[in-house]
């Protein structure tokens, strides 16, 4: 019938100090996989690791949105305080460190029995923003067509997400190319002045003022909305999808305008 043959080269390093410098080679490939096709459990299975790490995310966000409106005063002004020794006291030899701090505190937290970083934020947002509903794989009553529209679902929000990147992507490249002449002359303006501010201004006060106004706003003014202003402002300005509709629209009208004038001039 036939036979598989196998073999295999195994080999230790005897010097230390090659075995750190090796894991920043390139990985070898000993085995090939075929690539995987299209199927409904492991797009859910990919999908499902992808929420897993939004809702984290999330949680970080809907926390720092609490302490943004004041919630608990004091945790927002325990924050404040934090974020004004930060930016005052920054060099950038700390993002390494606070990196090497969270990669130790994590060792510390698995081997001691400390929280991690993911529980901490998982614990600290109070509203259940996971869905608590059962998995629909584990129902018995779970028909063919429920599992079409639930991957049906999944694929309209990640067609939505990629056409909300595109066109934002789409609006910035816009700003340059002078799509909007108006819009592009406030920008460059804005740029312009920006560039004069930060010639003569430091960043470091220029990121404490905004932070502490930002902080504060809420504290200062209760029924204040939250201002996306870049966000606004590019969503004046139209995507290459808008664009082209945009044109099929003038030239539907600028032949329904040379069509009304030559029956106008029929009928004189």
């Amino acid at each position: 019938l036939g036979s598989v043959r196998y073999s295999w080269r195994q080999s230790w390093s005897t010097i230390p100090s090659k075995r750190p410098s090796k894991t920043l080679l390139p990985t070898e490939e000993n085995l090939m996989y075929e690539e995987p096709k299209f199927k409904r459990n492991l797009f859910m299975q990919n999908f499902k690791r992808v929420y897993a790490l939004a809702t984290v995310a999330l949680s970080l966000g809907l926390w720092i949105q609490r302490i943004y409106n004041w919630e608990n005063k004091a945790k927002s002004t325990i924050a404040l305080l934090l974020y004004v020794l930060l930016v005052v006291t920054f060099e950038l030899y700390m993002v390494p460190m606070f990196a090497a701090i969270v990669i130790i505190y994590e060792f510390l937290a698995r081997w001691v029995g400390f929280k991690t970083f993911e529980t901490w934020i998982l614990n600290a947002d109070q509203q259940d923003i996971a869905n608590k509903e059962e998995d629909p794989d584990d129902g018995e009553d779970f028909s063919l067509t429920a599992k079409m529209k639930m991957v049906m679902g999944v694929c309209q929000t990640v067609q939505n997400s990629l056409d909300l990147v595109a066109s934002y992507c789409e609006r910035v490249k816009n700003v340059f190319n002078w799509t909007i002449p108006f819009l592009s002359f406030m920008a460059a303006t804005a740029l312009i002045s920006g560039t004069i501010l930060l010639y003569f201004i430091p960043l470091r006060w220029l990121v404490l003022c905004w932070g502490i106004n930002k902080l504060t706003v809420k504290l200062r003014n209760p029924e204040y909305e939250e201002n996306q202003e870049v966000l606004n402002f590019l969503s004046r300005l139209p995507s290459d999808v808008e664009l082209n509709q945009m044109r099929i629209i003038t030239k539907e009208s600028s032949k329904r305008k040379d069509r009304h004038v030559q029956k106008s001039r029929r009928h004189k």
